[in-house]
């Protein structure tokens, strides 16, 4: 399985993180992967992998600054393990994977036939929507009324190093 990560050069963001964005590397369980943002770049440990390679989880690791304000961290060897991420290997990049809980079709469609399209956040719906929601204000999963969904956002990623930056001119 081919991996190949390709990123534009010379278009926008650090030129580093734009060459290490061309990579065809592939999760370990146990290395390290860096994030790569605009200039930033963020270290993470691989802890699950797919058997075919195309799906992994990852955590940030832990890191200290340098002392001198130039932006650089050396990871520790702890991760934060509360705070997984999903990667997904689709359409010839990295995704991260968001979850997510929504409406139904059909929930919509009676909502939208009761108090008009768009509109049912008044006080027309104020018995159905106020179960809907836990008590951190979240879309609670209720059968037929909610659902889990899935969105998958491109990201840039080298697996198998680990390296944390921050930019100190933004």
């Amino acid at each position: 399985m081919q991996f190949k990560q390709t990123r534009k050069i010379g278009v926008a963001g650090g030129f580093f993180n734009q060459l290490m964005g061309n990579n065809s590397s592939y999760p370990i369980v146990g290395k390290g992967a860096t994030m790569l943002h605009y200039t930033d770049r963020d270290a993470y440990q691989v802890v699950w992998v797919s058997k075919d390679l195309k799906e992994c989880k990852i955590c940030p690791a832990e890191v200290e600054y340098e002392k001198d304000g130039s932006g650089y961290a050396h990871p520790t060897g702890r991760i934060h393990g509360a705070n997984l991420i999903t990667l997904r290997w689709r359409n010839g990049s990295w995704k991260c994977v968001h979850e997510y809980i929504t409406y139904t079709k059909e929930f919509i469609e009676m909502m939208d036939a009761r108090c008009g399209k768009g509109k049912w956040f008044g006080w027309d719906a104020h018995d159905v929507i106020d179960g809907l929601f836990d008590e951190d204000h979240k879309l609670r999963l209720v059968d037929g009324v909610t659902r889990k969904a899935k969105k998958y956002s491109k990201i840039s990623i080298i697996f198998g190093v680990q390296n944390h930056y921050r930019d100190p001119h933004f």
